[in-house]
């Protein structure tokens, strides 16, 4: 079977932090089928790639995403983020099997990103793009109802196909839910010591309030006179503007260590081998894979208690959710330094829950199966 993948933000040496959860998956599929190309739907013009050994073609247009599809003739397509344009010049043209990803903002109402609105001109400009995506991603739910048109969907969680139905207004029909897959061969379970329930992870772009950083910056500072303080280790890894808060009140600390840049993914399973508490605060999330890769790692995880985040994490059973108020953050952070039995109790069943729910294996297989199908009924 020769399957391409379309996908607009797949990593690469430049670009550390694109769709990982694309990534590992490919890497997972060429074990299972003998054609499989990656197409990056990017912008800027650049040659092509390869990335840790999948074979990436750079395309930065559509005609040239048409022009791969006919010189390829995949037998399926496998797309992640269905943006407007491969809607219509793609899927409503090709007459070819699909599978897409549905991850987020491709989906979502503009209205729920209002905690974003900062630069007027830009969000009115995002709005305009948001209201042309919504109209024609309800094309594409209405167009897939129809099993003869051989399209479904796979949305991240039960979020977000509720939220992406009720923001297009129209059902679903033929779809799955199956999270991005976690992978728990690089990112195995370490056991932790109760010290290391002193040491604090936090690694978020800084780029949007999406991720939340300035609550953790406001929790950080309630804590920061407790008599308990100097006896905790605050490790920050992130790139944006909203890190210069944490730079200007915390960089002088002995105890708190803040890296600007991004992370290749064996970095990051270092840092989480010296660190017991990872801190992923969220305004909004159909997953959280950066959180899930820290609980399969071992780490205790801070997160909210919002949109998806309550599918991956069980409050007090295999992690640790609040309400997004800096006070019970730093509340939070009382608990785990006062209840070391706790904290390791929540650090094995953290990361039994996340292989159990998005483990490589459990996720690869049914997408496999998905794949595999003549028809994706």
């Amino acid at each position: 079977m020769r399957i391409l993948i379309i996908d607009d933000g797949y990593p690469s040496e430049e670009n550390l932090y694109g769709d990982v959860f694309a990534h590992v998956r490919v890497k997972e599929y060429l074990k299972y089928f003998d054609e499989v190309l990656v197409a990056a739907n990017i912008t800027s013009p650049r040659e092509d790639y390869t990335y840790e050994g999948v074979e990436v073609k750079a395309v930065n247009s559509i005609d040239g995403l048409k022009k791969l599809i006919n010189e390829y003739n995949p037998d399926k397509i496998l797309i992640h983020f269905a943006t407007y344009p491969i809607i219509r010049e793609i899927i409503f043209c090709f007459n070819k099997p699909y599978i897409i990803w549905v991850h987020g903002y491709e989906a979502l109402s503009w209205r729920r990103r209002l905690f974003n609105f900062d630069k007027k001109l830009a969000f009115l400009k995002y709005i305009k793009n948001n209201v042309i995506q919504l109209y024609f991603f309800k094309k594409l739910i209405k167009f897939s109802n129809n099993i003869e048109n051989n399209v479904r969907f796979v949305f991240v969680s039960n979020w977000m196909k509720e939220i992406a139905e009720k923001d297009c207004g129209i059902k679903v029909v033929n779809y799955n839910i199956i999270p991005n897959p976690i992978n728990d061969i690089l990112f195995y379970p370490v056991e932790k010591a109760a010290i290391e329930r002193f040491n604090f992870l936090m690694i978020r772009p800084f780029y949007s309030k999406k991720y939340a950083t300035d609550l953790v910056y406001e929790a950080v500072k309630l804590i920061q006179h407790k008599p308990y303080f100097s006896e905790l280790n605050f490790t920050i890894v992130g790139k944006g503007a909203l890190d210069s808060d944490f730079n200007k009140d915390f960089g002088h600390l002995p105890n708190v260590s803040i890296s600007e840049g991004f992370l290749r993914q064996d970095l990051i399973k270092s840092l989480h081998d010296k660190h017991g508490v990872f801190l992923s605060l969220t305004r909004q999330d159909a997953q959280g894979v950066s959180m899930c890769e820290a609980m399969c790692s071992g780490l205790v995880t801070v997160s909210s208690n919002n949109t998806a985040i309550p599918e991956f994490i069980t409050h007090n059973e295999s992690g640790l959710l609040t309400n997004n108020s800096p006070e019970e953050i730093a509340q939070v952070i009382d608990w785990i330094y006062e209840n070391p039995k706790d904290f390791q109790r929540l650090s094995r069943q953290g990361a039994l829950k996340i292989i159990e729910i998005a483990g490589i294996k459990s996720v690869i297989d049914r997408e496999v199966k998905l794949i595999e199908y003549r028809q994706n009924v």
